[in-house]
């Protein structure tokens, strides 16, 4: 793969088009294992797994009792007040 196809790819994948629509629209010469690794070796995330990680996150939140969500902001505002 050259370097300029190995752009346009992580390019798309920062857009929010998924690994196997890049690989069917864009890129059928390589293979799919090709991609996911150009997209995930670049070490920078996809939109699509930067959504996917802030709607877990939230998720998460979610089900944490209300006392638990505050403990590490306060933890955090203390610290900074006594540093």
């Amino acid at each position: 793969m050259d370097k300029r196809d190995a752009e346009i790819i992580v390019r798309l994948a920062k857009e929010g088009k998924q690994i196997s629509k890049i690989w069917e629209e864009d890129f059928p010469e390589y293979d799919y294992l090709d991609i996911y690794w150009e997209v995930y070796g670049a070490g920078k995330r996809s939109a699509l797994g930067t959504k996917r990680m802030i709607i877990n996150r939230l998720h998460k939140l979610t089900t944490v009792p209300k006392r638990e969500q505050y403990e590490p902001t306060e933890n955090l505002f203390f610290r900074s007040q006594h540093d």
